[in-house]
């Protein structure tokens, strides 16, 4: 037994001095030389068509040290004239460090107005343990761009004999010949609004780019208007032309579908809160537009067929003003995106083209344009 106990002491003691020594270590790694960074341009503008395509290039030195130790490394990019207050770092492991534009963008976007071109500090920081020696930041003005949220966010393709009366091509599942279900939470989950321009309506469901190789159909003819199976029936609702709200559970191999027409209500309408005015569907925008009087400072919202289950409106709780021109996100409260029961307003009375734009369910917006 003092055999044990003398051998675990041995280990313990071997233990200590194995930590005191790399302590010791971060202890006397004194800096010598901080590191050097350099860029391959000054002036960077990103552009999404390019995505792929080198942005920029930073080369740098490594920092010294009295001893032999091994820091790591990080990029850290900051507006400039901030001091890095709100800074993005990205670790780095060679001597140089690549962007492709998609990455600088993805990484900068943050911190950085869009589509704007904005000054920023750069540095290289080298870090030992929980020391931070850094090099002399370098400017490099970078102009990012809005990311099309068509190519951000899975979707899957709604192709049938409604789509060339509705804007589109009959029965094309790929290259715009048809309209898209996004899935906001990229989960397999796919929803969001499809106007139908034909009284008899048939579609399915395609995947990606993959065209009738990888298409689902109801189970069941007539449908079930719940389930669906590779290759099977046309969906065909029962309700007519008009605008459908449809989400599909892809794995799951479900759906949902219900007529949705929504409409304009509230103090600011002509109408007030007595009745909707229906909106028209842009077959070239592929939005849903209408031009009419709205009162200055007063509340307006949109809704679903003269009913209160379903709502187009902003995310919290306060009343949302819309300049003239600018474009605004927009929320449907079956959606779970809204907090409250918030309306718009604008601020002038008089004639406004309104348009929602709900062809993408991870990016409804609203923009109202006084005439």
């Amino acid at each position: 037994m003092k055999n044990i106990y003398k051998i675990l002491f041995v280990g313990l003691v071997v233990a200590l001095l194995w930590s005191c020594e790399k302590n010791d270590d971060f202890a006397t790694a004194n800096n010598l030389t901080a590191p050097t960074l350099k860029a391959s341009k000054d002036n960077v503008v990103l552009l999404q068509a390019q995505d792929a395509d080198e942005a920029v290039t930073f080369s740098y030195t490594n920092a010294t040290y009295s001893v032999n130790v091994v820091p790591t490394y990080e990029l850290e990019f900051a507006v400039a004239g901030t001091n890095f207050k709100n800074s993005k770092s990205v670790g780095v492991d060679s001597n140089k460090k690549v962007f492709t534009v998609k990455d600088l963008n993805t990484l900068v976007s943050g911190i950085v107005p869009q589509e704007v071109a904005t000054k920023c500090d750069v540095r290289l920081n080298s870090i030992l343990g929980n020391n931070v020696v850094s090099s002399q930041p370098i400017a490099v003005t970078i102009t990012t761009y809005k990311p099309n949220p068509d190519n951000v966010y899975p979707k899957i393709y709604v192709p049938g004999n409604y789509a060339g009366a509705s804007g589109y091509i009959d029965w094309t599942p790929t290259n715009g010949g048809s309209p898209n279900l996004f899935s906001p939470k990229k989960n397999d989950v796919y929803y969001g609004f499809v106007f139908m321009n034909n009284a008899e309506p048939e579609f399915k469901f395609t995947y990606a780019e993959k065209g009738w190789d990888d298409n689902k159909g109801d189970t069941a003819k007539p449908n079930t208007f719940a389930t669906l199976k590779a290759n099977g029936e046309n969906i065909q609702p029962t309700t007519g032309a008009g605008t459908y709200y449809i989400k599909v559970d892809w794995t799951g191999n479900t759906y949902s579908i219900k007529k949705m027409d929504m409409g304009i209500i509230g103090d600011a309408t002509p109408q007030g809160w007595d009745s909707d005015v229906k909106l028209n569907f842009n077959k070239t925008t592929h939005k849903f537009e209408i031009t009419m009087a709205l009162e200055g400072g007063k509340p307006f919202k949109f809704r679903n067929d003269s009913s209160w289950g379903v709502k187009i409106q902003p995310t919290g709780k306060d009343d949302q003003e819309l300049a003239s021109g600018a474009e605004y996100a927009t929320y449907v409260s079956s959606e779970g995106t809204v907090s409250d029961d918030a309306s718009y307003k604008v601020a002038t009375t008089g004639t406004y083209k309104i348009e929602l734009d709900l062809h993408n369910s991870a990016n409804y917006t609203i923009k109202v344009t006084k005439q």
